[in-house]
């Protein structure tokens, strides 16, 4: 309400009528003759109050956080090149590993996007490799999503499964992780749950599973400038179909990009570890 427009009404909780609120045009209140320039005067006994209405915009209805490793640390949110513009507000936090996810990040937020899993299917930093269990990850995972979708109901939860990588044994795990997140949670149709189709990452040049070499930075796992690019494009995406899809409704899921493979690297004669 503008600074004008009150001083033409008046909101006050009448003390005479029991504490009946009442919203009335300064002229009701006016005697005949009396000047309208001092509404609180004329209004009498009785407490003056202001309103103000306020509308959240479409955009902030789409409002996104993303939570995850270091392939998501070059995202940005905001308007201009290189970032999610406008349309997308939102932050990122980072969570190396599956137990550093904090549900009640997401308090504030209409979509959360999950980027994480590889730093805990692969030795380095954090694990060695005989702490490395997939199954015990993806049960911290499960719980954590049901963590998030108990403190906001309505949220929406958009999945990355773990990307392709360079390194055959952590496709085997990485393929069984996301197998699990299929079965375990796409399929059963949990709570507001969807998952990001990552396939064209896929090596299409050789017709692999593994990371496409113009994706990667030189590594086994990191993405490139190209790489971070397309994925970023993969999640605005994805939120946009699903608010353009109708209301309530959810984006049809895809399978992981593929099943692991069974015989190993070509010639080595040997399986792969799950």
């Amino acid at each position: 309400m503008s600074r004008n427009s009150q001083n033409f009404f008046t909101h006050r909780i009448d003390k005479a009528s029991g504490g009946q609120q009442s919203i009335l045009h300064v002229s009701e209140l006016l005697e005949p003759g009396t000047s309208m320039t001092s509404p609180d005067k004329a209004s009498g006994a009785g407490d003056r109050y202001s309103l103000t209405f306020r509308c959240v915009g479409m955009k902030f209805r789409r409002s996104t956080i993303i939570i995850g490793h270091s392939q998501t640390e070059d995202f940005a949110f905001g308007d201009g090149i290189g970032t999610f513009g406008r349309g997308l507000p939102g932050k990122r936090v980072k969570a190396g590993q599956v137990k550093h996810i904090r549900p009640t990040d997401c308090m504030s937020y209409a979509n959360v996007v999950i980027v994480c899993g590889i730093n805990d299917l692969r030795e380095g930093q954090y694990l060695k490799t005989c702490d490395i269990d997939v199954n015990k990850t993806f049960s911290v995972f499960k719980d954590k999503i049901s963590e998030i979708c108990r403190i906001k109901k309505n949220i929406n939860v958009f999945i990355c499964p773990i990307l392709p990588s360079k390194s055959y044994i952590y496709h085997a795990r990485a393929v069984k992780f996301n197998n699990l997140i299929y079965s375990d949670i796409i399929c059963q149709g949990y709570y507001r749950c969807s998952i990001l189709d990552v396939s064209s990452f896929c090596d299409s040049s050789y017709r692999s599973d593994l990371l496409d070499s113009s994706y990667s930075r030189g590594d086994l796992v990191h993405l490139n400038t190209r790489g971070t690019r397309k994925l970023a494009t993969v999640i605005k995406d994805s939120i946009f179909r699903k608010y353009n899809s109708g209301k309530g409704s959810r984006i049809d899921s895809v399978k992981p990009y593929s099943a692991a493979l069974q015989d190993g690297p070509p010639g080595s004669g040997t399986p792969n570890p799950s």
